[in-house]
């Protein structure tokens, strides 16, 4: 799943749209996805974004999205087929994360718990998050987060050679640090 929910206040637009090369960052990470054989695979955004994303990908609507990324999640964990083992969270501003990242976390993926990947200590994602943790995110309250629900359950910390995992941004002034490191014009 693709979370692309954000309203993207301190960015002052939705960052799902940024450019990345030739298409937009959503777009971006749909292509890369695509090389994994995922059985199932969404992007998860508010309603007001659905129809510009320009995607091959089914769009699920967060009806609430201001609650932050665990409504997404619930949204997502909601429309799941009742035998999805696990479920890969990727942020929609993470598009420089390598395809072969996302290859290991799919390999490494189980049923239960979680996991992360780690890059020189420095944690990230995407996130796998296994198939014994969706009650407990589908049940949460609004006001907790995704890890705080997730702190009860095993991790399992994946190491992979990819600086990006941990690599996001928020503002204006980050992302034009981040189109910088990338070269992008």
């Amino acid at each position: 799943m693709i979370l692309a929910a954000g309203a993207s206040r301190r960015m002052g637009s939705p960052k799902a749209l940024l450019p990345w090369g030739e298409v937009t960052f959503v777009q971006h990470l749909c292509s890369t996805l695509d090389e994994l054989n995922l059985t199932v695979r969404a992007v998860i955004t508010r309603s007001e974004l659905a129809e510009c994303l320009g995607v091959n990908w089914p769009i699920w609507l967060n009806l609430d999205p201001d609650r932050g990324m665990l409504s997404s999640l619930q949204t997502a964990i909601a429309r799941l087929p009742a035998d999805c083992p696990w479920l890969m969270v990727v942020l929609v501003d993470q598009p420089a994360i390598e395809a072969h990242t996302f290859q290991i976390m799919a390999e490494r993926a189980q049923s239960s718990g979680w996991s992360s990947p780690v890059y020189r200590g420095r944690r990230g994602h995407p996130v796998v998050i296994g198939r014994e943790c969706f009650t407990a995110l589908a049940a949460a309250a609004p006001n907790q987060s995704p890890r705080d629900v997730l702190a009860s359950f095993p991790r399992q910390l994946v190491e992979v050679e990819d600086a990006c995992v941990s690599l996001d941004f928020d503002t204006p002034g980050e992302w034009a640090a981040f189109k910088r490191q990338f070269d992008l014009a």
